[in-house]
């Protein structure tokens, strides 16, 4: 009897423990894993260049929406629970095509490629920036569309299923847009998704602001994840509104290239520098090097002024404290629910979960001419530093 992947999937899903597969690909405990290679901190900057600043997703043209696709198999058998018509959309709707695609993702200079899966074939995918349509912001808001199209292959790590469903973490959106984990599609499949934009119930207090989407595929959501599919999606609203020359009661809050998403990552690594994950460990999958926006310990060039940073915690199982390395205070708000409560406000330190995302302003640096993370007043990317465990 000759054994598939998903079959080890599916058996130690059931059965715990770990398993092997041949050719050098390995399904082991985390105790057996090696620590990764090592690798020269702060060389890497984040630039739109290398995608370390996340590029934002533009709309196309209208399209016809499509029915959901309901033959997609997943790994454990079962097929999609929410099949649906196509849509019915406001007359104007934004439109995004969005395609999951392979990519040669460069963490580090001191590591080689590694064969990962991206939204547009970028790690972290594209921003999306929505516009409220309960409270908008001047301009108006506006519904969103987005059909994202299953090009995605095995290659060579074998780290997840090219199997996908999409979920907008944060936002509200009705059961058959909201990415149901058994609501897949698979190679060479599509899938629409409406998101309307609106605040639930009309209340200010569920107004959307920085949320993320990425895979929730039943049984290898944290594989697929750990393998690329990730990205933010943020939303602006008559008090955020995306321009900080707004007068109130807009808030002012740093825009444009001083407002940047910042995903925290942990990963491990094999000896020959491939990313490994341990499939069997169901008590939280811990690496050992740091990545911010798919980097190892980044830095980011910054002006003298004040930056808004939405960060995003989008590890497996990881905690982190953020703090200055100097210990300079700066201001936080939280847009996760428990823990830490939505819209409060702090000085100095958090504890994000993960998941969970908060929107830091960080005052400006004291120098002129300075670089994020190598200044004093900066965030460093790893330990020691800022995003330690």
């Amino acid at each position: 009897m000759q054994l598939t992947r998903r079959d080890l999937l599916r058996w130690g899903i059931m059965l715990g423990g770990g398993a092997a597969l041949s050719g050098g690909r390995r399904l082991s405990q985390a105790a057996n894993l090696p620590e990764s290679p090592p690798t020269r901190p702060f060389v890497v900057e984040l630039t739109r260049d290398n995608g370390g600043i996340p590029a934002t997703a533009q709309p196309v043209r209208p399209f016809a929406t499509q029915a959901d696709p309901a033959d997609c198999v997943n790994v454990d058998g079962t097929t999609a629970f929410h099949v649906h018509g196509p849509r019915t959309v406001p007359d104007n709707t934004e439109f995004f095509l969005i395609h999951e695609r392979n990519t040669q993702h460069s963490f580090h200079p001191d590591l080689p490629l590694n064969d990962l899966w991206g939204y547009d074939g970028r790690v972290p995918g594209p921003t999306f920036v929505a516009r409220s349509r309960s409270f908008p912001p001047p301009g108006g808001g506006r519904a969103q569309l987005v059909r994202f199209v299953n090009d995605l292959v095995e290659g060579r790590l074998d780290i997840g299923e090219p199997i996908t469903a999409i979920h907008r973490h944060g936002g509200f959106q009705n059961p058959e847009d909201d990415g149901y984990p058994l609501d897949t599609f698979c190679f060479g499949e599509s899938r629409d998704y409406f998101y309307p934009n609106r605040a639930e119930g009309g209340l200010l207090q569920n107004e959307h602001s920085t949320m993320w989407y990425h895979d929730h595929a039943i049984d290898i959501t944290a594989e697929n994840v750990y393998r690329g599919l990730a990205g933010f999606y943020v939303s602006f609203n008559t008090l955020d509104t995306g321009n900080e020359t707004d007068p109130p009661p807009a808030l002012g809050l740093p825009s444009g290239d001083f407002d940047i998403g910042l995903v925290i990552q942990d990963r491990l690594f094999d000896r020959n520098g491939f990313l490994v994950y341990d499939n069997f460990d169901h008590n939280g999958f811990l690496g050992d090097k740091f990545l911010v926006n798919g980097k190892i310990q980044p830095f980011l060039k910054v002006q003298r002024r004040k930056y808004r940073f939405r960060i995003l915690n989008g590890s497996s199982a990881r905690v982190y404290q953020l703090f200055l390395s100097n210990n300079q205070p700066f201001k936080w708000s939280s847009t996760s629910r428990s823990p830490p409560t939505r819209y409060s406000w702090s000085i100095a330190c958090s504890r994000p979960t993960a998941a969970s995302r908060i929107s830091s302003w960080i005052p400006a640096p004291r120098s002129s001419n300075s670089s994020w993370p190598r200044t004093p007043s900066g965030i460093r990317a790893g330990c020691p530093g800022s995003f330690c465990p």
